[in-house]
């Protein structure tokens, strides 16, 4: 991913407090008005087989002096090829923040024939702090043309809304313009923008009392950016600019807006002291709970067990003023849980700070340049302490101690220590994690069989069944999860479970009739001997892949069958064995027969977490072969009957 940092600049006397008003207006396609180049618009030859397309996505940003407020002018229009796979391109969901303003927004249907037919139903929900308009266009038609338009405004001059070139549809036209009130300082970072269209063309706009500059960027013939199987934080890999407010210049005076880490840091501990301050009435409740412990190790585990435990998790905050009135409430937020953890550790004599993360599926590339919070989303709290230091959430209720939960697994933070907050590289528990299978398969003359496996699943891969473990629910619920009747019909007879935190594993001894395992074709019997998949399903079907494939975490998987065949019965044919290695990764298959055993062993081993998009095509092999191959059948005689 190529990132750029750049800062533009516009600052000349002001000669009158004033809007822009009289600045040239940049958004100069009308509204309504369908050009017949339009209308002849077809497919696009990167995608012929796209169902819908943005025509143009045009954006006029303007930051304003007086009042302090930015202006988000918005025009979009979008073509149905064809109806029925491109009516998703017919709902549009419009987020902002809950105190922003939407105004003038409007939509209309403009059919092939030029009929114009309004959007009358405009819907607003509301998740979290986040307010989002909605609507679906009427008369989705081939060739229609849909178009929408609105103005926000805010007050978030420090930081603009970024700007996101691509969308989940083929993009032939994507313009920003950023037209910059005198006095403003602007730092912006370009993420996956061409090397060639980084900087902006630069046009003198405004009056001559009230000069300003505009900044315009546009790109061209962007493809789409759907969802991807394994894909996480795809807000930040979108093709974008997002800006910084640096300062602000009027006369001879000017203003620094750009606060450094360590600033940061002490603003923020003037909040998260409210949390982590020694408390007495805090302290007398850490020595309730840590009664009798001395090892700092073991109260670690305790505090954190606790708050995990008795603290209900919460996905929006009630103002909770401090760690106290958290613990009476008995809920909070997971950073507030995670502050709270370091307020009753500190009442210990153990050393805590808090981190900001963002995490995996949200903000996971967290840029120390920009010296912003907003790139994150989390709060964890960092130990220092020889025997257990590193980090926890506490906010996370299906955790295992002293592992994060997966989505938190990122490579940067920002660790809030006063005047020595700073980034911070992040170091993990080492986690082994993966799912073994070792089973034996008693085979019968008419293709029944008998199994019998044991099933040991690890690590981060037991973030799957926490619910289940912690829930106590029946091992049968959990073995449906890892035999999936559509791959092998099954009826369980038993299911022994065992967890063990010690070891970080949970298992499973369980016996399955299989009725119908294999086909019996004159003499012959024929059957997979995979009775569940490595890993789930062959997600890689497309052609091309727009983000990193993201694991989470490295993983293996691994199958071992033996294969008993009644008296009489042979081994007639094996699949060949395969060997299908990536860098970084590997699936094989093997087998063979001594005597009247079937030995199967494979393998999938994936040595790293997040794997770049040139890596697609050979990840994207590996699980088409991998799939294949629990296709592939055993072939064993009958002989005399």
């Amino acid at each position: 991913m190529a990132r750029g940092h750049d800062s533009f600049i516009c600052v000349f006397v002001l000669v009158g407090i004033m809007l822009i008003a009289a600045a040239a207006p940049v958004l100069a396609q009308k509204w309504g008005e369908v050009s017949s180049a339009e209308w002849q618009i077809t497919p696009p030859e990167k995608m012929p087989e796209a169902p819908a397309a943005i025509l143009f996505d045009l954006g006029e940003m303007t930051v304003c002096f007086d009042p302090f407020e930015t202006i988000l002018e918005r025009h979009v229009r979008i073509k149905i090829f064809k109806k029925d796979a491109g009516a998703d391109a017919a709902t549009i969901e419009i987020p902002c923040l809950e105190k922003d303003r939407i105004k003038g927004l409007e939509a209309q249907t403009i059919s092939p024939g030029g009929t114009k037919t309004p959007v009358k139903d405009i819907f607003t929900k509301k998740v979290d702090d986040v307010k989002i308009m909605t609507f679906t266009f009427p008369v989705i038609e081939d060739g229609a043309i849909l178009e929408y338009r609105y103005r926000l405004i805010n007050e978030r001059l420090w930081e603009l809304d970024p700007w996101y070139f691509q969308s989940e549809w083929y993009t032939f036209r994507s313009h920003l313009s950023v037209v910059m009130h005198v006095g403003f300082s602007y730092d912006v970072v370009r993420v996956n923008i061409p090397i060639a269209m980084q900087n902006p063309v630069i046009k003198e706009t405004g009056s001559i009392r009230v000069p300003t500059k505009t900044f315009i960027w546009e790109l061209t013939d962007l493809m789409p950016a759907p969802d991807e199987p394994y894909m996480a934080a795809k807000w930040d890999f979108l093709t974008s600019l997002r800006f910084n407010l640096v300062g602000f210049s009027l006369y001879f005076d000017s203003v620094s807006f750009v606060l450094t880490w360590p600033e940061i840091g002490e603003n923020v501990e003037k909040w998260s002291r409210r949390f982590t301050g020694h408390d007495k009435d805090l302290a007398l409740i850490a020595d309730s709970l840590c009664a009798g412990e001395v090892l700092s190790h073991k109260k670690i585990k305790l505090l954190y067990t606790w708050i995990g435990d008795k603290i209900e998790t919460r996905a929006e905050s009630e103002d909770i003023d401090d760690a106290l009135e958290l613990l009476r409430l008995g809920h909070g937020t997971a950073s507030e849980k995670n502050l709270a953890l370091a307020g009753l550790l500190r009442t210990q004599g153990i050393i805590a700070h808090p981190v900001f993360i963002g995490r995996r599926d949200e903000h996971a590339l967290f840029n120390p340049d920009i010296h912003r919070l907003s790139q994150f989303d989390r709060i964890l709290c960092y130990v220092c302490d020889d025997s257990l230091g590193g980090l926890y959430d506490a906010g996370d209720e299906l955790a295992i101690f002293p592992y994060l939960p997966p989505k938190d697994l990122v490579d940067l933070g920002l660790l809030i220590n006063g005047d020595s907050t700073g980034p911070v590289t992040l170091q993990h528990f080492p986690r082994p994690s993966g799912t073994s299978v070792t089973s034996s398969l008693d085979l019968r003359p008419d293709g029944s069989a008998l199994c019998s496996a044991n099933v040991i699943i690890q690590g981060y891969d037991l973030s799957a069944y926490m619910k289940f473990i912690k829930d106590s629910l029946p091992a049968a619920d959990i073995v449906d999860r890892i035999i999936d009747k559509s791959q092998v019909e099954y009826t369980l007879q038993s299911a022994v479970r065992k967890y063990e935190p010690e070891t970080d594993q949970l298992s499973f001894d369980i016996i399955l009739e299989l009725p119908h395992l294999g086909a019996v074709v004159d003499e012959t019997v024929f059957f997979s001997p995979f009775i569940t998949e490595m890993i789930s399903g062959n997600v890689f079907s497309s052609e091309r892949r727009n983000f990193p494939i993201d694991f989470c975490y490295p993983r293996y998987a691994r199958l071992r069958t033996f294969v008993r065949l009644s008296s009489g019965m042979t081994a007639a044919d094996l699949p060949a064995d395969i060997m299908e290695p990536i860098p970084d990764g590997l699936f094989s298959r093997s087998m063979k027969a001594a005597g009247n055993v079937i030995e199967v062993k494979a393998r999938l081993d994936l040595r790293k977490s997040l794997y770049a998009v040139a890596e697609y095509d050979g990840m994207k092999k590996l699980f088409e072969t991998m799939s294949a191959s629990y296709a592939d059948k055993i072939a064993v005689a009958l002989g005399q009957r």
